[in-house]
């Protein structure tokens, strides 16, 4: 869906996780889309290599010591989001890759649990951070209603 200018978009973005008919709506910026569905392609040449994406992120949920780590590579393994995160200290708890159930290919998304909201927070920072040449997207995960 198009809008007319960003207050309307930002105010569309605002009822990311609505309930609507007992399931929350899912409404985020094209481009950052999950669930296997891409988004439009950005183009190295149209954005310019040094200039960052622009992944909004939700806020934090009180207590919240989960990631969303997105827009990752084929090529991302365990290590490589130890490392990413590494600069956190030994505070990773756990890490789950997202599949799809029909084939079991990667979806290019997880989620990355900490042991403390303060590694959390720190690790939020690094939203737009390139990882095998692709701009991942860290977001706070929302927790199920």
């Amino acid at each position: 869906m198009t809008f007319y200018d960003d207050d309307a978009t930002q105010a569309a973005v605002a009822l990311n996780g609505t309930m609507v008919l007992g399931r929350p709506m899912r409404v985020d910026y094209a481009g950052d889309v999950g669930g296997g569905r891409p988004g439009p392609r950005r183009s190295e040449g149209r954005r310019g290599a040094d200039r960052p994406v622009d992944h909004h992120q939700t806020p934090r949920p009180a207590g919240c010591t989960t990631l969303f780590v997105g827009n990752l590579p084929d090529s991302v393994d365990d290590s490589t989001i130890i490392n990413l995160f590494g600069p956190m200290g030994t505070v990773l708890k756990e890490i789950r890759w997202l599949h799809d159930k029909n084939t079991g290919r990667f979806k290019g998304c997880g989620f990355v649990e900490f042991y403390d909201e303060n590694a959390t927070a720190e690790a939020a920072k690094l939203n737009g951070t390139m990882v095998h040449g692709k701009p991942v997207r860290v977001d706070f995960s929302q927790p199920r209603p």
